[in-house]
């Protein structure tokens, strides 16, 4: 089985549409579907102007819907009954055979990275031509989701039916050929899902998060690309870092003594349904805590694929069941219901970012935080003039460098303070992270609403 089809497993009787859940899986057993048009007159323009192709450009933009939310990544393992939640899911192409006239499919991987994408989906296609095989392999490829272009029609209506009672969870997407309408270009989308995981407001969600990510992509300025290729310099940075890391069980004995902030994680986690840790990287904060006892739904969010696998290899080694890694930034922050945690956590990470990223990670904290939750936020230490020296720092427009990666935007504790202004500061204090060091910063947040 393909490594990008690591799942966990989702609680029923915590997952916050259990009552829909078990009608729609247990009695109405049926799908959910719809068609509209979507506006991709800017889409077409922009592909014409970059010399891409529309398809793929769409392809990746629907791939990025699909993986924004939890609800469409969905799945159901029948032998154990167990309702799951992939990582990641893909897009299953087609490829039409003129001769023939038939299809084949083609498992592609989605990428946030929309070059490695694009190439990786076309070199695809051009293999899937030179076969006439129709080859599915759902075994191997458990998290992909129909993706099928039926470029003969610019249709009205189109329906997928399947057997009555089968809890087939991946979304099954259609689209047909874009035509003018009042001067602009217009393409029907059709979308199925199971009306177990799904219902209209998620399945209509899917046309309103498109127009988005297609506006948000033809608008994209050289700013905004230079940050992320910036970005993409940081995650490289820290998949280098930890790429060779092995990981070993652990036990409660494993861990130093425990400070403060360790100390806080587990009184508050203990109290907590769910808890996020945004770029966890590895330091396996949760895990330490859910063997002392802690028994919180755990998610562990990263950019860095090498750590995300790592941080995940030591928590089944460990056989610690309620935590689960997973390779994410913005986009899949965005995508986090609402007040969904109780207890968030954001260590050494909001600092060591450009500042457009740490402005957004501020209003998702503020977002996602249950009411009377609690965030807790550790940051750098300050560093000083005679460190930027010692340490042959470049200073550029308040961001220091090393090696040409980003790793400390210097702010006093007032400054930081001031960005969760919405929230009350509870506490704060300093964190030893090495003996007779500099002092790391803790500060604790609560959610007064």
């Amino acid at each position: 089985m393909d490594p990008k089809s690591h799942y966990r497993v989702v609680d029923k009787e915590k997952y916050y549409r259990k009552g829909v859940f078990e009608y729609f899986s247990k009695g109405a057993k049926c799908s959910t579907s719809m068609t509209s048009r979507i506006d991709v007159t800017d889409l077409v323009a922009y592909s014409k102007k970059t010399g891409t192709k529309f398809y793929l450009n769409f392809l990746y933009l629907l791939s990025k819907v699909m993986n924004s939310r939890d609800d469409y990544k969905m799945g159901y393992l029948w032998k154990s009954e167990e309702l799951i939640c992939y990582d990641q899911v893909n897009p299953t192409q087609y490829v039409f055979h003129e001769d023939t006239e038939t299809c084949s499919p083609v498992y592609s991987v989605y990428d946030p990275d929309y070059q490695v994408f694009y190439e990786a989906a076309e070199k695809d296609i051009a293999e899937a031509k030179k076969t006439r095989e129709y080859k599915v392999d759902e075994t191997n490829h458990p998290n992909w989701f129909d993706a099928s272009y039926l470029s003969w029609e610019s249709y009205d209506s189109f329906n997928v039916e399947l057997p009555d009672g089968y809890l087939y969870f991946p979304p099954i997407v259609n689209w047909g050929r874009y035509r003018e309408e009042n001067g602009r270009l217009m393409m029907p989308v059709s979308i199925r899902m199971n009306h177990a995981i799904a219902d209209g407001y998620l399945v209509s969600l899917v046309y309103k998060l498109l127009a988005q990510e297609i506006k948000k992509f033809v608008e994209t300025t050289p700013e905004q690309k230079r940050l992320a290729k910036e970005l993409q310099t940081i995650a490289n940075f820290w998949d280098s870092a930890f790429k060779e890391g092995q990981p070993s069980p652990l036990t409660a004995a494993d861990f130093q003594p425990s400070q403060k902030l360790n100390q806080d994680i587990l009184s508050y986690g203990k109290k907590a349904n769910k808890a996020l840790d945004f770029g966890a990287g590895v330091d396996l904060l949760f895990l330490e805590a859910a063997l002392e006892g802690a028994t919180f739904e755990g998610l562990n969010l990263d950019p860095s694929e090498a750590a995300t696998k790592l941080h995940q290899g030591y928590i089944d080694l460990s056989k610690v069941t309620t935590l689960h890694c997973q390779k994410g930034g913005l986009a899949e922050l965005a995508g986090l219901p609402d007040g969904s945690f109780d207890l968030i956590v954001i260590s050494n990470v909001i600092d060591v970012l450009p500042e457009e990223e740490t402005q957004q990670i501020v209003e998702s904290v503020k977002r996602l935080l249950a009411p009377k939750g609690i965030f807790l936020l550790k940051t750098n230490f300050f560093i000083d003039e005679e460190m930027i020296q010692k340490r042959g720092m470049k200073l550029t427009d308040g961001k220091l460098y090393m090696d040409g990666v980003l790793r400390a935007v210097n702010r006093t504790d007032e400054s930081w303070i001031a960005k969760f202004k919405s929230l009350t500061l509870a506490d704060s204090y300093p964190y030893e992270r090495i003996p007779n060091g500099p002092k790391d910063r803790c500060f604790v947040f609560r959610n007064n609403d």
